[in-house]
């Protein structure tokens, strides 16, 4: 599988500019496997793969213990390489249907209003800067860690909306995510007033591009490489062990979305915030509704429905 070990190096350079960094490194190790599976089955071409040779491919990641959501991740990130490779102008024989194990969606934690003031007030006592701002920001903005790191100064807009007839001036990031692309997104709560504190004191004695820049090194003396996403999760880390829960930069996430729906904003917004192609994804994933929020819903539509019909 010689081609296939040139092929997948590429793809890896390839993957990189169009995935996160999480997912794109999950990808390269799907086609790692994916290419060793190939060459202990004896396999020489992908033209001459057998049509059966995914579901195989499936097969020994269950017996190797991956849970049904990575064994998910693995195989998309095989049919996109084999995508790829087409496109290249090498034949690859299709592929029978793809039989990926069914996983359950589980509903993960969030954070309730209480915890956040919670959070924010051990951030602020345990944390030194820049981290302890990103940190506060996480569950104000729900940017993915990788993309709270890496945020420039050109990022950060300020914006006139009318609001109820008159002309407030907000804060908002301009941020571009996955595959590309750019989105606003609203900053929430206290993150507006940390943002500014933070930019006018600490921030003002740092050079470079990025919001949060990295730490001063001989690689790094202009500031022009950003703060670590691994500094972050380190930082989220600390703040979670008085809660007993264990909670990371994406539960912070999954806090701001569940925030902006009880503050009324739709889902299809939402989504459009968060970067989601596919509604979907926030139902699924995101909107860990609990029971006041259900009946919340239902009930203020009703009485909304009944003030317009008393008009």
């Amino acid at each position: 599988m010689a081609k296939a070990n040139v092929s997948s190096a590429a793809f890896a350079q390839y993957i990189e500019r169009l995935q996160s960094e999480v997912t794109a490194k999950k990808y390269k190790s799907a086609v790692d496997e994916f290419n060793r599976t190939l060459s202990r089955a004896g396999i020489e071409s992908f033209a001459k793969m057998p049509r059966g040779t995914l579901n195989k491919y499936i097969e020994l990641l269950a017996e190797q213990g991956y849970a049904p959501a990575s064994i998910g991740v693995y195989v998309s990130g095989v049919k996109r390489y084999l995508r790829w490779v087409e496109d290249q102008g090498t034949k690859v024989n299709p592929q029978s249907k793809a039989e990926v194990p069914k996983k359950r969606h589980v509903m993960r934690d969030i954070l309730t209003p209480d915890m956040l003031r919670a959070y924010v007030g051990y951030a602020d006592d345990l944390l030194q800067e820049p981290v302890r701002t990103a940190a506060i920001l996480l569950p104000c903005t729900g940017l993915r860690a990788n993309e709270l790191v890496s945020l420039p100064l050109t990022a950060i807009r300020k914006v006139d909306v009318q609001l109820q007839g008159r002309t407030r001036r907000v804060l908002s990031l301009r941020v571009t995510g996955k595959g590309g692309k750019e989105r606003t997104v609203p900053i929430i709560g206290e993150g507006a007033q940390v943002l500014l504190t933070y930019l006018s004191s600490y921030r003002q004695t740092r050079k470079g591009p990025y919001v949060f820049p990295g730490a001063r090194s001989r690689h790094n003396k202009k500031g022009e490489i950003p703060m670590a996403t691994r500094t972050l999760r380190y930082a989220v880390a600390q703040l979670r062990e008085p809660f007993g829960m264990t909670f990371t930069p994406h539960t912070m996430r999954r806090t701001y979305l569940v925030s902006l729906w009880r503050r009324g904003v739709d889902a299809p917004t939402i989504a459009k915030i968060a970067g989601h192609t596919n509604i979907q994804t926030l139902f699924q994933h995101y909107l860990n509704l609990d029971d006041q929020d259900v009946l919340r819903a239902v009930h203020e539509s009703e009485g909304t429905r009944n003030a317009k019909a008393k008009r």
